[in-house]
């Protein structure tokens, strides 16, 4: 089932929150894949491999203890990313959806559209903002709305499955976005 009125609405106003959250998930697994760069030779040495960095010692034992740490944290370090990888594609593919809707907007609707969602104008301000590219009533710019809010319903194709998992992500409750997702 595709999105309604009302989940259109508010997924389009927090379109800029989607894009920051997914920036700062790209950030997350750069930042993880680094780490694990820096983590393989302690996991080698475990192992019984050599380092490839030589500021490592090779000499001496490492205890059972130790090495299943090692071991666990690199098996964790490799689901983190599967998850963030995860959690980019979805919400990647729910941004470039919008877009997409977005792209299909008049030039009026999509200023209306960011005026009144975006910058959170009132309507007087967004007619005052609107008066540039054309004279307008407020009645005529919440139709205008009300027709670029359908389309974007539309055209996106955004599920209530990934609706919900974004809420739940934006809200910063991950064991829901989990289980969505």
């Amino acid at each position: 089932m595709y999105l309604r009125y009302h989940e259109a609405e508010k997924i389009f106003r927090l379109y800029p929150s989607l894009n920051g959250v997914l920036e700062s998930l790209e950030i997350s697994l750069e930042s993880a894949n680094k780490m694990d760069e820096l983590d393989e030779d302690i996991y080698g040495l475990c192992l019984g491999g050599r380092p490839e960095n030589p500021t490592i010692p090779t000499a001496g034992n490492i205890s059972d203890k130790t090495g299943n740490i090692a071991a666990n944290y690199h098996k964790r370090s490799n689901i983190n990313r599967i998850e963030l990888r995860k959690d980019i594609l979805n919400i990647s593919s729910i941004i470039q959806k919008l877009r997409i809707a977005r792209t299909n907007f008049t030039k009026l609707q999509k200023k209306i559209m960011e005026a009144y969602y975006w910058e959170e104008m009132t309507w007087i301000e967004v007619i005052g903002e609107i008066e540039s590219i054309k004279r307008i009533s407020i009645r005529y710019a919440k139709e205008e709305r009300k027709k670029a809010i359908n389309k974007l319903v539309r055209l996106s194709k955004v599920t209530v499955e990934e609706y919900n998992w974004a809420m739940a992500l934006l809200e910063g409750n991950e064991t829901i976005a989990e289980q969505e997702g």
